[in-house]
Protein backbone atom coordinates (compact mmCIF):
# COMPACT_ATOMS: atom_id res chain seq x y z
CA UNK A 1 0.00 0.00 0.00
CA UNK A 2 1.12 3.64 -0.19
CA UNK A 3 0.36 4.91 3.01
CA UNK A 4 -0.39 8.58 2.74
CA UNK A 5 -0.50 7.89 -1.20
CA UNK A 6 -4.24 6.24 -0.30
CA UNK A 7 -5.04 8.10 2.75
CA UNK A 8 -4.91 11.24 1.69
CA UNK A 9 -6.00 13.25 -1.69
CA UNK A 10 -6.75 16.96 -3.22
CA UNK A 11 -5.12 19.91 -0.72
CA UNK A 12 -3.36 17.31 2.29
CA UNK A 13 -2.17 15.10 -0.74
CA UNK A 14 -0.41 18.19 -2.40
CA UNK A 15 0.79 19.98 0.75
CA UNK A 16 2.91 16.30 1.78
CA UNK A 17 4.09 16.55 -1.56
CA UNK A 18 4.69 20.44 -1.00
CA UNK A 19 6.75 19.33 2.19
CA UNK A 20 8.92 16.73 0.63
CA UNK A 21 10.13 19.17 -2.06
CA UNK A 22 10.59 21.92 0.15
CA UNK A 23 12.63 19.73 2.31
CA UNK A 24 14.86 18.43 -0.51
CA UNK A 25 15.34 22.18 -1.69
CA UNK A 26 16.44 23.53 1.69
CA UNK A 27 18.69 20.77 2.33
CA UNK A 28 20.41 21.39 -1.32
CA UNK A 29 21.25 25.10 -0.19
CA UNK A 30 22.55 24.24 3.26
CA UNK A 31 25.00 21.46 1.67
CA UNK A 32 26.00 24.25 -1.02
CA UNK A 33 26.21 26.91 1.26
CA UNK A 34 28.50 24.90 4.92
CA UNK A 35 29.93 22.11 2.39
CA UNK A 36 30.32 22.93 -1.49
CA UNK A 37 31.49 27.02 -1.36
CA UNK A 38 28.16 28.54 -1.78
CA UNK A 39 28.26 30.83 -4.97
CA UNK A 40 32.62 30.90 -5.26
CA UNK A 41 33.54 28.90 -8.36
CA UNK A 42 37.55 28.99 -9.49
CA UNK A 43 38.46 32.02 -11.82
CA UNK A 44 35.04 33.48 -12.18
CA UNK A 45 33.20 33.70 -9.36
CA UNK A 46 35.46 34.37 -6.25
CA UNK A 47 35.63 37.47 -3.74
CA UNK A 48 37.72 39.78 -5.46
CA UNK A 49 35.34 39.48 -9.14
CA UNK A 50 34.23 43.21 -9.45
CA UNK A 51 33.53 42.54 -13.28
CA UNK A 52 29.99 43.70 -14.65
CA UNK A 53 27.53 41.51 -14.01
CA UNK A 54 29.37 39.11 -11.47
CA UNK A 55 26.62 39.19 -8.78
CA UNK A 56 24.59 37.58 -11.41
CA UNK A 57 27.56 34.77 -12.47
CA UNK A 58 27.73 34.34 -8.21
CA UNK A 59 24.07 33.91 -8.07
CA UNK A 60 23.85 31.34 -11.08
CA UNK A 61 27.11 29.41 -9.66
CA UNK A 62 24.85 29.12 -6.42
CA UNK A 63 21.50 28.02 -8.15
CA UNK A 64 23.70 25.69 -10.47
CA UNK A 65 25.21 23.68 -7.29
CA UNK A 66 21.73 23.45 -5.63
CA UNK A 67 19.97 22.64 -8.69
CA UNK A 68 22.79 19.83 -8.85
CA UNK A 69 22.14 18.22 -5.33
CA UNK A 70 18.48 18.57 -6.03
CA UNK A 71 18.81 15.98 -8.65
CA UNK A 72 20.95 13.64 -7.22
CA UNK A 73 18.68 13.26 -4.70
CA UNK A 74 15.84 12.73 -6.57
CA UNK A 75 17.88 10.07 -8.48
CA UNK A 76 19.03 8.52 -5.31
CA UNK A 77 15.24 8.01 -4.44
CA UNK A 78 14.52 6.97 -7.42
CA UNK A 79 16.84 3.63 -7.50
CA UNK A 80 17.61 3.14 -3.94
CA UNK A 81 14.29 1.01 -2.45
CA UNK A 82 13.11 2.22 0.45
CA UNK A 83 14.13 0.44 3.60
CA UNK A 84 12.27 -1.48 6.35
CA UNK A 85 12.23 -0.17 9.53
CA UNK A 86 14.56 -2.64 10.80
CA UNK A 87 16.92 -2.09 8.13
CA UNK A 88 16.70 1.99 9.08
CA UNK A 89 17.27 0.78 12.29
CA UNK A 90 20.48 -1.45 12.21
CA UNK A 91 21.83 1.90 9.80
CA UNK A 92 21.72 4.14 12.58
CA UNK A 93 22.27 2.39 15.82
CA UNK A 94 25.15 0.16 13.75
CA UNK A 95 26.95 2.61 11.14
CA UNK A 96 25.83 6.25 11.53
CA UNK A 97 25.73 6.62 15.18
CA UNK A 98 29.23 5.20 15.50
CA UNK A 99 30.39 7.39 12.19
CA UNK A 100 29.11 10.66 14.02
CA UNK A 101 30.86 9.68 17.38
CA UNK A 102 34.02 8.97 15.50
CA UNK A 103 34.17 12.35 13.73
CA UNK A 104 33.30 14.02 17.67
CA UNK A 105 36.42 12.09 18.97
CA UNK A 106 38.81 13.09 15.78
CA UNK A 107 37.37 16.90 16.16
CA UNK A 108 38.14 17.06 19.76
CA UNK A 109 41.78 15.62 18.90
CA UNK A 110 42.41 17.81 15.79
CA UNK A 111 41.14 20.84 18.09
CA UNK A 112 43.23 19.68 20.91
CA UNK A 113 46.53 19.82 18.75
CA UNK A 114 45.86 22.43 16.28
CA UNK A 115 43.70 24.84 18.63
CA UNK A 116 41.09 27.08 17.55
CA UNK A 117 42.17 30.00 14.92
CA UNK A 118 40.00 32.80 16.70
CA UNK A 119 39.29 36.03 14.78
CA UNK A 120 40.55 39.21 15.82
CA UNK A 121 37.44 39.95 17.83
CA UNK A 122 37.90 37.38 19.95
CA UNK A 123 41.83 37.37 20.63
CA UNK A 124 42.41 41.41 20.00
CA UNK A 125 44.87 43.04 17.53
CA UNK A 126 44.01 45.42 14.43
CA UNK A 127 41.44 46.11 11.68
CA UNK A 128 42.03 48.46 8.39
CA UNK A 129 39.46 48.57 6.23
CA UNK A 130 40.02 49.41 2.69
CA UNK A 131 37.17 50.58 -0.04
CA UNK A 132 38.28 49.85 -3.41
CA UNK A 133 37.14 48.23 -6.27
CA UNK A 134 40.42 47.29 -7.65
CA UNK A 135 42.26 45.87 -4.23
CA UNK A 136 42.69 42.18 -4.22
CA UNK A 137 43.50 39.65 -1.26
CA UNK A 138 46.95 38.97 -1.79
CA UNK A 139 47.78 42.74 -2.38
CA UNK A 140 46.91 43.51 0.82
CA UNK A 141 48.59 40.39 2.15
CA UNK A 142 51.38 41.44 0.40
CA UNK A 143 51.40 44.67 3.00
CA UNK A 144 51.21 43.38 5.77
CA UNK A 145 54.29 41.14 4.88
CA UNK A 146 56.62 44.15 4.56
CA UNK A 147 55.65 44.97 7.99
CA UNK A 148 56.10 41.29 9.16
CA UNK A 149 52.10 41.39 10.09
CA UNK A 150 51.22 38.10 8.07
CA UNK A 151 51.53 35.18 10.78
CA UNK A 152 47.62 35.03 12.38
CA UNK A 153 46.37 37.53 9.79
CA UNK A 154 43.34 37.43 7.50
CA UNK A 155 41.70 39.11 4.11
CA UNK A 156 38.23 39.23 3.09
CA UNK A 157 36.80 41.03 0.21
CA UNK A 158 33.47 41.97 1.54
CA UNK A 159 30.56 44.25 0.17
CA UNK A 160 28.94 46.73 2.63
CA UNK A 161 25.33 47.78 3.24
CA UNK A 162 25.75 50.21 0.24
CA UNK A 163 27.31 48.54 -2.06
CA UNK A 164 30.41 49.29 -1.85
CA UNK A 165 33.22 46.57 -1.71
CA UNK A 166 35.80 46.98 1.18
CA UNK A 167 38.94 45.11 1.46
CA UNK A 168 38.79 43.55 5.73
CA UNK A 169 42.31 43.51 6.93
CA UNK A 170 43.01 41.71 10.51
CA UNK A 171 46.45 41.59 11.84
CA UNK A 172 47.85 41.67 15.20
CA UNK A 173 48.57 44.91 16.69
CA UNK A 174 50.61 47.54 15.29
CA UNK A 175 53.42 48.90 17.93
CA UNK A 176 52.02 51.91 17.97
CA UNK A 177 50.11 54.78 16.51
CA UNK A 178 52.82 55.92 13.71
CA UNK A 179 52.96 52.33 12.58
CA UNK A 180 49.35 51.99 12.25
CA UNK A 181 49.07 54.89 10.23
CA UNK A 182 52.13 53.58 7.80
CA UNK A 183 50.51 50.16 7.64
CA UNK A 184 47.12 52.36 6.47
CA UNK A 185 48.85 54.12 3.83
CA UNK A 186 50.59 51.12 2.16
CA UNK A 187 47.43 50.18 1.76
CA UNK A 188 45.46 53.43 0.71
CA UNK A 189 48.55 53.22 -1.99
CA UNK A 190 47.83 49.86 -2.39
CA UNK A 191 44.25 50.40 -3.67
CA UNK A 192 44.68 53.38 -5.25
CA UNK A 193 42.72 55.68 -2.80
CA UNK A 194 43.17 58.50 -0.06
CA UNK A 195 44.30 57.47 3.67
CA UNK A 196 41.62 58.84 5.13
CA UNK A 197 39.39 56.29 3.27
CA UNK A 198 41.09 53.56 4.97
CA UNK A 199 39.35 53.13 8.51
CA UNK A 200 41.78 51.59 11.36
CA UNK A 201 40.07 49.75 14.50
CA UNK A 202 42.20 48.21 17.41
CA UNK A 203 40.54 45.61 19.36
CA UNK A 204 42.10 44.95 22.67
CA UNK A 205 42.95 41.34 23.99
CA UNK A 206 40.74 42.39 27.48
CA UNK A 207 37.66 42.64 24.76
CA UNK A 208 38.43 39.80 23.09
CA UNK A 209 38.77 37.53 26.13
CA UNK A 210 35.68 38.95 27.15
CA UNK A 211 33.79 37.85 23.92
CA UNK A 212 35.41 34.57 24.22
CA UNK A 213 34.32 33.76 27.99
CA UNK A 214 31.16 34.92 27.21
CA UNK A 215 30.96 32.26 23.72
CA UNK A 216 32.00 29.25 25.92
CA UNK A 217 29.26 30.52 28.32
CA UNK A 218 26.85 30.28 25.48
CA UNK A 219 28.23 26.69 24.17
CA UNK A 220 28.21 25.29 27.34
Amino acid sequence: MGGWHTEYSALKWALFFLGEYTHVITISFLTTILFFGGWHFPFIATADSTYTFAWLVKLLVLLTKVFMFIMLIIMLRWTIPRFRFDQLMDLAWKIMIPMSLLLVIGSIVALSVNGLNLAIDFRGGAVWEVPSKTMTTSEAEEVLAEFDKSNGSKVQSVTDSNGVRIVRVQAEKAKNITEAQEIAAKLAEAADVDIEDVATNTVGPSWGKSITQDAIRALI
